[in-house]
């Protein structure tokens, strides 16, 4: 799974930080809010009281202001509901 997302196993890391390999510093700050945002879901232990234990969390890079959306479930067209509604309502 970590090498369809194009990660890199952690002993290949180990590897290459071992074998000298160069790393790049390079990074590229967003120039205004809500340009790079990251997006992940979260999964809690307990249920809320509608019995909901499925978050999106988004974090804006810009600013580092955080979202937590809750979700009834982690189906494509639930997130993309949620996600379309939180482009909407922060425009």
């Amino acid at each position: 799974a970590h090498r369809k997302l194009g990660h890199q196993s952690p002993a290949a890391i180990v590897l290459a930080v071992k074998s000298g390999a160069t790393f790049s510093n390079k990074s590229t700050e967003a120039p205004h809010a809500l340009y790079r945002i990251f997006i992940d879901l979260g999964f809690v232990k307990h249920p809320n009281h509608h019995g909901d234990t499925i978050n999106l969390a988004i974090v804006d890079q810009y600013s580092t202001a955080k979202w937590t959306i809750v979700l009834k479930d982690k189906r494509a067209e639930t997130i993309v509901e949620a996600w379309s509604k939180f482009q909407v309502e922060s425009e």
